[in-house]
């Protein structure tokens, strides 16, 4: 198999770096030195691969009800980068395989809840409530968090890196989204806390409240499914050649409490998109 075909493997994250801003020392200084170390075999790639490569964007929306009453939903956006590589010695006409990934960030997650609607006796014993959102990173903060590595990256909020394959025959693309290498951990979830108060017993009780957040291979693979096809064409002003796609899909539940909605965008140029 050529070099440029073989996936790579999961990999620990480094040091977590901050949420926003410029990255901590340490986190950049590592990644630094991974992509000082991977220099090499970036040249070897550049003699004996092709690839297509540009943005993927996602936003995931999700709410749930009772009884007809929203209690809880939330919103998930996602940006990253998909590339597929493929050998140079490929012949047009023929099917060209490719592997590749999309690797990225959750930038945003948005959480609102009302959980005391499943139990409305309880909404009068309520002293106080709050819900918190997992963290993410700034679309801002992105172009730092790419520059600090790759290993430097999965030590921040919501990272991902999802394996693709598939192939070319002509101007037709077929891409399929394989397992996860890296996703969003356990801890990204949602929470919410209250204070309760019964005056029969004055006496405050608290409460904490976890909220399970999908990762990104779910969003991915159900948004623009784990199999999907793209035409190439030319872009002649940036002589380049490219793939656009966007993906929108609607779901709900057989009794319509749970309704979901994704909107996913995918395009990759070769040589770059502009």
């Amino acid at each position: 198999m050529p070099q440029c075909l073989r996936q790579p493997k999961p990999s620990k994250p480094a040091r977590p770096a901050a949420v926003s801003g410029a990255l901590d020392p340490l986190g950049a200084t590592i990644g630094l030195a991974n992509d000082l170390a991977q220099f090499a075999v970036q040249q070897a790639f550049n003699s004996y691969c092709e690839k297509f490569e540009g943005p993927v964007d996602a936003a995931f929306h999700a709410e749930f009800d009772h009884e007809g009453t929203v209690w809880w939903k939330y919103d998930v956006t996602l940006a990253g980068k998909l590339t597929m590589r493929f050998a140079k010695t490929a012949r047009g006409g023929k099917a060209i395989a490719f592997t590749g990934q999309i690797e990225g960030n959750a930038t945003s997650f948005k959480l609102w809840e009302d959980a005391v609607a499943i139990t409305p006796k309880l909404r009068r014993n309520v002293l106080f409530r709050q819900s918190f959102a997992p963290p993410a990173i700034p679309p801002k903060a992105l172009g730092a968090a790419e520059e600090a590595g790759t290993l430097a990256r999965m030590g921040t909020p919501g990272y991902f890196r999802i394996p693709v394959e598939g192939e070319i025959i002509g101007e037709k693309v077929t891409l399929n989204i394989l397992p996860a290498l890296n996703d969003f951990s356990d801890v990204v979830k949602g929470r919410a806390f209250y204070v309760f108060f019964e005056p029969v017993v004055p006496i405050p009780y608290f409460s904490q409240i976890e909220f399970p957040i999908q990762k990104a291979h779910f969003i991915l693979s159900r948004g623009m499914l784990e199999k999907s096809e793209y035409t190439i064409v030319a872009n002649k002003a940036a002589k380049a050649s490219e793939i656009k796609r966007p993906f929108t899909r609607n779901w709900k539940s057989e009794k319509g409490d749970i309704r979901i909605t994704w909107n996913v965008n995918v395009r990759a140029c070769n040589p770059k998109c502009p």
